[in-house]
C-alpha cells in the first residue's frame, strides 16, 4: 500500500525524502563524535602505601582487612590482590552486564567502605587510593613544563598544573580533569643529630612530638543520647612558622628548645617522586581532559583550543603548555575518512551499474544510498550510539548490504518491465518475490 501511494503520487515521495534528509542531517548534528566506543568501567582498583612494611606486614594489616570488606558487595565478582614491600594493590572486577548507573552506584559503596577501612589502619598507613578510571579516554592531553632556557621549581609547576586544571573544568562538557607527574610537596625536617645528643634529646623524641602535635585525625569522640561529637586536638601547622616555634624541651636553666634550634626546616619536593612526567625531554605535568559522555570531540576540541589560547595569553612567562595528544584531529580524521571512502564507493556501484544496467538503475541506487545513510543517523541518535570507528564500519557493512539488495530489487523491476508488465505490476510483483529473502539475508548480517 505505502508503495503503491508513493508511486502513484510522486509529491507524497518527494516529500518524504526531503524529510528523511532533513531529519538524518539534524540527527547527524547532534549525534556524539569520538574516535572509540565508551567502555563501560567495571574493573577499579586500590593502591594503599604501607613505607617500610614488609610484606607479610602488608598483606595482614591492609590487604586482607580491604577484601574481606569488599567481598561483602553482591556485585564484586572477583578481587585480586598483590602485597609487596610497602605497597598493597587491589584490582576489583564487577559484573559487566550491570549498567553504566549501577557500576557507579558499586563504586561508591566501594569507595565508602574503603575509607571506613582506611580508618581503622595502623599507624603509618597512607590514604588508600581508589581508582575507578583505569580504562579511559581523553580528548586533550597538555603537557605543561618550562619553556627550553628557563627554570622552574617542580613545586611550582605543580601550582601552575592545579590552577589550570580548576580553569579547564569550567570548560563546557568537561567531564574530569586528571594530573599525572605532578610534584608531591612536603615539609622536610633535617635534624642536627650531633645537638640533638648534646642535649640529651632523641630522635625518636622529636618524632613523637611532631606527630602529636600535628593533629589533622579525629583523637576521640563524647557521646550522648541521640549524638555523637568528634574531638579534636588543637595544634595543626599551617606554615613553616609554627612549625619552627614547636617547643621541643624545657632545659634546667630555663631555655626552651625550639625545632628551630635542632633541625633545618625547608618546603621541598617528596622523594622519591610518586609519578614523574616527561615531554620533549623537559620535566612536565600532564593533565589528562575528559569529554563527558555524548557530545562531540571535534566540536569540544575546537571549543577547548579557544579557551587554551585564551589562557595561553595570560599565563606566567617561562610556562609552557603545549597540547601532547589531541583525539578531535583523529576523529575529524576517521569522519573525512569514512565519507570520502563512502562517495569513491557510491561512484564506483554508479559507474559499473551504469554501464550493465542503464541510468535509471544507476539514479535509483544513487538516491538510495544518501537517504538510508541519512536515516541510519536517527537510529543512531535514538539508540544514543555515538558515531566513531567501530559504528562507522559497522554503517560501512551494513550500506555495503544494502547496495546489494537495491542492484537485485532493480535488476529485478527492470526484468519484469522488459516482460512487459505494467511499472506498479512490476514493483509489486518483485517486491513480493524478493521480500523474505532480502530480509533473510540481511537482518543476521545486521544484528552481528
Amino acid at each position: 500500500m505505502i508503495a503503491q501511494l508513493l508511486f502513484q503520487n510522486p509529491r507524497y515521495l518527494t516529500l518524504m525524502l526531503l524529510i528523511i534528509a532533513a531529519v538524518g542531517t539534524t540527527s547527524y548534528s547532534s549525534l556524539g563524535r569520538q574516535e572509540d566506543p565508551t567502555i563501560t568501567p567495571f574493573i577499579a582498583k586500590v593502591e594503599t602505601f604501607f613505607p617500610g612494611a614488609s610484606p607479610a606486614r602488608v598483606e595482614s594489616l591492609v590487604t586482607k582487612p580491604l577484601e574481606d570488606a569488599l567481598r561483602e558487595v553482591p556485585e564484586v565478582t572477583e578481587i585480586q590482590s598483590t602485597s609487596a614491600a610497602g605497597v598493597s594493590v587491589i584490582s576489583i572486577e564487577t559484573d559487566y552486564r550491570l549498567s553504566l548507573a549501577d557500576i557507579e552506584r558499586v563504586w561508591s559503596e566501594l569507595r565508602d567502605i574503603v575509607s571506613a577501612e582506611a580508618r581503622r589502619f595502623p599507624t603509618g598507613v597512607e590514604p588508600p587510593l581508589f581508582e575507578d578510571d583505569i580504562i579511559t579516554a581523553y580528548v586533550k592531553i597538555l603537557a605543561i613544563s618550562a619553556k627550553p632556557g628557563r627554570s622552574l621549581s617542580p613545586l611550582v609547576l605543580r601550582r601552575e598544573a592545579e590552577i589550570l586544571a580548576d580553569a579547564i573544568r569550567s570548560v563546557p562538557n568537561t567531564k574530569r580533569v586528571t594530573l599525572y607527574g605532578a610534584p608531591q610537596e612536603e615539609v622536610l625536617v633535617e635534624l642536627d643529630e650531633t645537638l640533638l645528643a648534646s642535649l640529651g634529646i632523641g630522635v625518636t623524641e622529636v618524632s613523637e612530638i611532631l606527630r602529636k602535635a600535628d593533629a589533622r585525625t579525629p583523637s576521640g569522640s563524647l557521646t550522648g543520647s541521640g549524638s555523637d561529637i568528634a574531638v579534636e586536638l588543637a595544634g595543626e601547622f599551617t606554615n613553616l612558622e609554627t612549625l619552627r616555634e614547636l617547643q621541643i624541651r624545657a632545659l634546667p636553666n630555663g631555655r626552651v628548645v625550639r625545632l628551630q634550634d635542632v633541625a633545618k626546616i625547608s618546603r621541598t619536593e617528596r622523594i622519591p617522586a610518586f609519578s614523574y612526567a616527561l615531554s620533549n625531554g623537559r620535566r612536565s605535568v600532564l593533565l589528562g581532559t575528559e569529554m563527558m559522555q555524548g557530545y562531540q570531540a571535534d566540536t569540544y576540541g575546537a571549543r577547548f583550543d579557544e579557551f587554551l589560547e585564551g589562557y595561553r595569553a595570560q599565563a606566567p612567562d617561562g610556562l609552557s603548555i603545549e597540547i601532547a595528544y589531541d583525539q578531535s584531529q583523529y576523529t575529524e580524521a576517521r569522519l573525512a575518512g569514512v565519507a570520502s571512502n563512502l562517495l569513491a564507493g557510491v561512484c564506483i556501484v554508479l559507474a559499473v551499474l551504469f554501464v550493465t544496467l542503464g541510468w535509471r538503475a544507476a539514479l535509483v541506487v544513487a538516491v538510495i544510498l544518501p537517504m538510508c545513510t541519512l536515516l541510519s543517523m536517527l537510529g543512531l541518535l535514538y539508540l544514543e550510539v555515538p558515531i566513531h570507528q567501530m559504528s562507522l564500519t559497522g554503517l560501512v557493512v551494513a550500506l555495503g548490504l544494502l547496495v546489494d539488495g537495491s542492484i537485485v530489487m532493480t535488476d529485478e523491476v527492470r526484468k519484469r518491465l522488459i516482460m512487459g508488465m505494467s511499472p506498479l505490476e512490476a514493483l509489486r510483483a518483485s517486491v513480493s518475490r524478493l521480500r523474505i529473502p532480502l530480509i533473510a539475508s540481511t537482518a543476521p548480517n545486521c544484528l552481528l
